[in-house]
C-alpha cells in the first residue's frame, strides 16, 4: 500500500508538470473571458487512465474545478446547449441549485437567456463570496413553482437527498429537466428521483451533440440527460 506521503509527493509533481492546465482553468473562471477553452485544448487532461501518473493528473484537474463547480465546461458544450434550446423552441431556461453560478454565467456569455437560482445554504460556499452576482437566492421548488411558463430547467450535480425528486414533482406536464449528474446508484440525486423519471428521458434534436461535447473526469460517470414531465 502506498504511503500518504508518497501520494502527496506524486500530486505535487502533477501540479508542477501542468502549468498550462492551470491557465486553462483560470480562463474558465474569469468573468472577463469572452469564451471558454475548447474541448480540443482540455481533452488531453480528461479520461486519462492506464498508469498512476495519469491518475494523478486527472485528480489534479478535478481539484481545480471543485473550487467553483462539479462540471467541466468547454466552448463546444455551451454551444451545444444553445443548439438544443434553439432546435426545440426553448427561448429561456432556469437553472436550479446553481451553486456559484458559472454554468449560467457562461450560458449568458454565449447569448442564452437563463436565470440562476440557489438557496445558498451549502456549507462549502454560504460563508464565502464565491457566488456570482447573477445567482438569485431562491429555494429550488419555489423557483419551479414561480416559473410555470418555463420550458426548461437545468439541474447539475444535485445532492444525494430528495431535492431532485421534489423538483420533478413540482414541474408541470410538458416542462423539461436537463439533468447533469451520475445515474442510478451514483453520487448525485436519489433512488426516488430515478424511479420518478424512468421512461421519461427524451432524445430531442441536439441532445446527442450535447453528450458528445461533455467532458468527464476520470472515474466520474456523469452525463447530461433530458427528461420531459408527462
Amino acid at each position: 500500500m502506498r504511503k500518504k506521503s508518497d501520494i502527496l509527493e506524486e500530486f505535487e509533481k502533477a501540479r508542477e508538470l501542468e502549468p498550462d492546465l492551470k491557465k486553462l482553468i483560470e480562463r474558465t473562471f474569469d468573468v472577463n473571458e469572452p469564451l471558454l477553452p475548447s474541448k480540443t485544448l482540455l481533452l488531453p487532461y480528461f479520461g486519462t487512465r492506464g498508469n498512476y501518473d495519469n491518475f494523478m493528473k486527472s485528480f489534479y484537474i478535478r481539484e481545480l474545478y471543485l473550487e467553483h463547480c462539479f462540471v467541466a465546461y468547454n466552448h463546444e458544450f455551451i454551444k451545444s446547449i444553445g443548439i438544443l434550446m434553439k432546435a426545440n423552441g426553448i427561448e429561456d431556461a432556469v437553472e436550479l441549485c446553481a451553486g456559484t453560478g458559472w454554468l449560467s454565467h457562461w450560458m449568458q456569455k454565449y447569448g442564452l437567456k437563463v436565470t440562476a437560482t440557489d438557496n445558498k445554504s451549502w456549507s462549502k460556499y454560504k460563508k464565502s463570496n464565491n457566488f456570482l452576482p447573477l445567482v438569485k437566492k431562491q429555494d429550488a421548488v419555489k423557483a419551479v413553482k414561480a416559473n410555470r411558463k418555463t420550458k426548461l430547467f437545468i439541474l447539475s450535480w444535485p445532492y444525494m437527498d430528495e431535492v431532485a425528486t421534489r423538483i420533478w414533482k413540482a414541474m408541470k406536464p410538458g416542462q423539461m429537466l436537463l439533468y447533469i449528474g451520475e445515474g442510478h446508484g451514483g453520487c448525485t440525486a436519489s433512488d426516488s428521483f430515478f424511479r420518478a423519471v424512468e421512461g421519461h428521458e427524451k432524445y430531442l434534436l441536439g441532445i446527442t451533440e450535447l453528450d458528445d461535447n461533455f467532458l468527464r473526469f476520470s472515474g466520474i460517470h456523469d452525463r447530461p440527460q433530458l427528461y420531459r414531465k408527462p
